[in-house]
């Protein structure tokens, strides 16, 4: 049952999606993971019980294990979030305990049948075919999709990184599989199977134009290949050269990031010149928010933010460069490099309870010196590379703890396998199972509720945002009676009431409006009690107050208050000051307005709305020379074609 249900998690792990949850890809992997982790745990404790016995191999790993889950729980007491990585130590411990080397074959090609399904629909996917779009009813084609997917297809994993860096962790481990001594019984068809869903992997990553993943797969590559090289000699050099041979012509064919198709130069040198024109590069960016990480930890340096709260962290230490960039108003839920988020969300003694944990797998890995021990070390290795310019999502967080796990369990060929009998079973042996189910089934209802639970949130922001707040506010009650902590769902529902509340004043009931105006007061403060460091939930507030003006003018107050709240988390968030800026104008609070203009210019001094304003509140009170050094700023570093800021100059 155990090897059943690993099978099915590592089959679903790359291909799960839903189109009704406010999430399509990420948080329907994890949901999976958590259910599937409950029945393994329950069927291991069940298995352990009715042996009598409790079954656990010890491993290298279990001791840096411990110590990383325990500083992550001191993490998480005074900060929160946990779940995933004991889903994740758990499947490990899991899978060492009860797989041998035959389950651990097919658990391997389970997963790469999937990741392969997933390359195929992301290889249409270029070609203007679009699975997921037609399995949500939109269409088989790429419409459904703000992304340009076409050009950088992502597949079921919803993004092209994260496809990539799946890939390249499976390329090496597929070398493994090909790499057969004479005398061992394969089959050709298996043989074929391999070296053609290596074409197809690679073809795959070619499309997704990931660096990191294209990096990782060149330092992967190099590594499997020297070390098969020094561990055999010649005895595989044919196959390697004749490998590397196919990716180079397939590079050549299809492109790089770096280099063009051979068929399309002209294409390559144009879209690499418009790339160069629309601001710094994403490896800038990347540069920017590592250093905002690096100011977070050096605040919280002992245990840090807390596991997954990088989202409520670095807007406080956002460095100033960062509004200059065209992601100046972009939410960062992670670090853009792994060892970075871990430095800032788990502090210093996370970050090396962690790096420990990778020497411990990688010297536990390198342990295994056979050609498919030395894939498992490539393949585990690529992930470190591509973290470093990412950030693990399920299936790679997946495959950084079974990677260990399979390469000791892969040994275990000729153990003896200790039959069980369900039956005769003791009352106390009964009784203790019947716990384990019935903690099961808790853990199983719960998760199913949160499921449900943000179902009924997407579909009332969907309400929301298609001006229907009478069915938003129909869903929102539904996901705050199964979960009432929910801050975006307390938020989810604000909005709604004050959008009935304007709509009932539009129609002169403004007792009634009024009614709904306190309850989404109400509710949105309690949204932001919730989530005291989310910035977003106050931006959100301030707009309800704004709504809501037409009910009381202190409101307006209220939203100022608010806004300078979210100032104090966000303080280099120009928008924050130019937002605050126009509530000052409504308040009479002119000298404040200009203040708060001048400081988002003086953050992001290419922030054409706030010079405009600012210029032209410089014009009305007389500072001539002031409004026009701002006209002047925008139009010859900003938009020179823009019409209201010429006619305002001249």
């Amino acid at each position: 049952m155990i090897s059943i249900l690993f099978n099915i998690l590592l089959f679903l792990i790359p291909l799960i999606f839903f189109k009704t949850t406010s999430e399509l890809f990420e948080f329907n992997k994890i949901i999976t993971l958590y259910i599937f982790t409950i029945l393994i745990t329950t069927v291991w404790a069940v298995k352990s019980i009715v042996a009598k016995k409790i079954i656990f191999r010890r491993t290298i790993l279990d001791w840096p294990l411990i110590i990383f889950l325990v500083i992550l729980v001191l993490s998480s007491i005074f900060n929160g979030g946990l779940f995933s990585i004991v889903s994740y130590v758990l499947l490990y411990w899991g899978y060492v305990s009860n797989m041998d080397g035959e389950m651990t074959k097919k658990s391997i090609i389970f997963f790469l049948i999937s990741t392969g399904i997933a390359s195929f629909l992301a290889i249409l996917e270029h070609f203007g075919f679009s699975t997921t779009c037609g399995l949500m009813g939109v269409g088989w084609n790429n419409s459904c999709w703000v992304q340009d997917v076409q050009n950088r297809v992502y597949s079921t994993f919803g993004q092209p990184n994260w496809l990539a860096a799946t890939i390249v962790t499976l390329i090496p481990i597929l070398f493994g599989f090909t790499l057969i001594k004479k005398g061992d019984n394969i089959k050709v068809n298996k043989l074929f199977f391999f070296y053609f869903l290596s074409i197809i992997l690679f073809v795959t990553l070619l499309f997704t134009k990931s660096r990191s993943g294209l990096l990782g797969f060149a330092i992967a590559d190099l590594i499997f290949c020297g070390l098969i090289l020094f561990k055999f000699k010649k005895e595989f050099i044919k196959k390697l050269v004749i490998f590397n041979i196919i990716f180079v012509i397939l590079i050549s064919i299809i492109g790089t990031p770096w280099n063009s198709s051979i068929f399309k130069f002209s294409e390559f040198k144009k879209s690499k010149t418009e790339n160069t024109s629309t601001g710094p590069a994403s490896g800038t960016i990347r540069k920017i928010v590592w250093q905002g990480a690096v100011k977070i930890w050096t605040n919280y340096p002992i245990l840090g933010t807390g596991p997954e709260t990088f989202a409520f962290a670095y807007p406080m230490f956002k460095p100033l460069e960062h509004n200059l960039t065209t992601e100046w108003d972009f939410i960062y839920n992670k670090a853009h490099n792994e060892y970075l988020n871990y430095l800032a969300t788990t502090g210093t003694l996370g970050f090396i309870s962690y790096l420990t944990l990778i020497g411990f797998i990688v010297y536990q890995l390198f342990q295994n010196k056979s050609t498919f021990g030395i894939s498992l070390l490539a393949g585990f290795l690529s992930i470190l590379i591509t973290n470093f310019f990412g950030f693990s999502v399920v299936s790679t967080s997946l495959l950084f703890f079974l990677l260990p796990a399979i390469t000791l369990t892969n040994k275990l060929e000729g153990e003896k396998k200790e039959k069980l009998i369900l039956n005769n079973l003791d009352n106390k042996q009964k009784i203790y199972i019947l716990i384990s189910t019935i903690i099961a089934i808790i853990f199983l209802y719960e998760i199913s509720r949160y499921f449900i639970a943000d179902i009924y949130y997407n579909k009332a922001r969907l309400f929301n945002r298609s001006d229907n707040p009478v069915k938003a506010r129909e869903e929102i009650t539904k996901a705050l009676k199964i979960s009432p902590k929910e801050a975006i769902f307390w938020n989810e529902s604000a909005i709604s009431n004050s959008d009935i509340a304007v709509l009932l004043a539009n129609n002169n009931e403004n007792d009634k409006g009024l009614e709904f105006a306190k309850l989404a007061t109400y509710e949105s403060e309690k949204a932001v009690n919730l989530t005291k460091n989310n910035v977003n939930l106050r931006k959100t507030q301030s707009t309800i107050y704004i709504k809501l003006t037409s009910f009381n003018s202190n409101y307006l107050t209220n939203a100022e208050d608010t806004v300078k709240l979210a100032i104090i988390i966000s303080p280099n968030d120009p928008k924050l000051y130019y937002q605050l800026g126009l509530l000052e104008i409504k308040l009479n609070k002119l000298e404040d307005a200009i203040l708060n203009f001048e400081k988002a210019v003086q953050i992001k001094p290419n922030y054409r709305d706030a010079r405009f304003v600012l210029g032209s509140l410089y014009k009305d009170i007389g500072e001539t020379s002031k409004a026009n050094e701002n006209f002047k700023y925008i139009l010859e570093k900003i938009a020179p074609d823009d019409e209201a800021t010429k006619k305002m100059y001249n």
